[in-house]
């Protein structure tokens, strides 16, 4: 699912079906249950699990969003919002355009454009880097993604921009290396070469990274200047030590903490022991109330 080479089919992408209510909600986990529960313990069981226990946390994201409406225009942690982060148009196009000079943003970005989909991590990618890396301010990063995305659920894209460009305060801080996700997840360059056709002809060792190749090689693949690919807007490595200081210096200030419903999900603890899925807790447990 995390790479976007392959999470066109490894995941569901009923996702358009449910935003949109061609298929309820019901009906997907009414038929994922009765094929769990006729499937082999195996990986597929698994996978079936797994994928149930999404749909609970895709009804826990409507309700946060029902909770406090006021995310879609309103940092959820106002404090948050004294992060240096103005409009820079040059900045913004590059992004929205697939033109920042990152591979992986790039053809993540064009991959968007076509499809009107992306998978969960890679969307993740897109805002961490523009918020952060590109200290674009939030709001018009997310009306720009909810106008593309084919399956936009207000609950869940309001939710994750609020957390993923620290406007929640959660606890923990995700930025993305456009780099290391280059290499965790299309080490052969496969998906970079058929989104980003100005980098077809660079080679494996240069794919992920093509502005720190020798001029010489620039000149052979075809990368003079910048007007075939652009270099990098910014030097991430620099710019995400900066953010990471900044946000730690204002969350430690003002004794920050994070947005009601926007701590970090349970993790698996000990090895062997993971956190039971929704409808495994104990409903004397749970502070929902029950209805009978």
């Amino acid at each position: 699912m995390s790479s976007p080479a392959t999470a066109e089919h490894g995941c569901s992408r009923l996702s358009p079906h449910i935003a949109h209510g061609s298929l309820s909600l019901r009906q997907i986990a009414q038929t994922m249950l009765q094929a769990r529960e006729a499937a082999p313990r195996t990986h597929w069981h698994r996978q079936l699990h797994s994928y149930v226990t999404r749909l609970w946390w895709h009804c826990y994201a409507l309700q946060v969003l029902e909770n406090q409406p006021e995310m879609e225009r309103q940092a959820l942690v106002p404090e948050m919002e004294q992060l240096s982060r103005s409009m820079d148009t040059a900045r913004f196009d590059a992004w929205r355009l697939g033109r920042t000079g990152w591979p992986m943003v790039d053809a993540c970005m064009r991959f968007l454009h076509h499809h009107g989909w992306l998978n969960f991590r890679m969307r993740a990618m897109l805002v961490t880097v523009a918020t952060h890396t590109l200290s674009l301010p939030w709001r018009p990063v997310a009306d720009w993604l909810a106008q593309m995305f084919v399956d936009f659920e207000p609950g869940i894209h309001y939710t994750q921009i609020q957390m993923h460009s620290s406007m929640a305060a959660s606890p923990v801080l995700r930025l993305y290396n456009p780099v290391t996700q280059a290499r965790e997840l299309d080490p052969q360059g496969h998906f970079v070469r058929r989104w980003v056709p100005e980098l077809a002809a660079v080679s494996d060792e240069w794919i992920v990274m093509p502005w720190a190749m020798p001029s010489t090689l620039r000149d052979r693949f075809g990368l003079v200047g910048t007007r075939n690919y652009p270099a990098p807007l910014v030097d991430f490595e620099q710019v995400h030590r900066c953010v990471k200081a900044e946000i730690a210096a204002l969350r430690s200030s003002l004794g920050l903490q994070a947005a009601p419903g926007f701590n970090e999900r349970p993790r698996q603890g000990a090895r062997g022991r993971r956190t039971p899925a929704p409808e495994q807790v104990d409903a004397k447990q749970s502070a929902q109330i029950s209805l009978f």
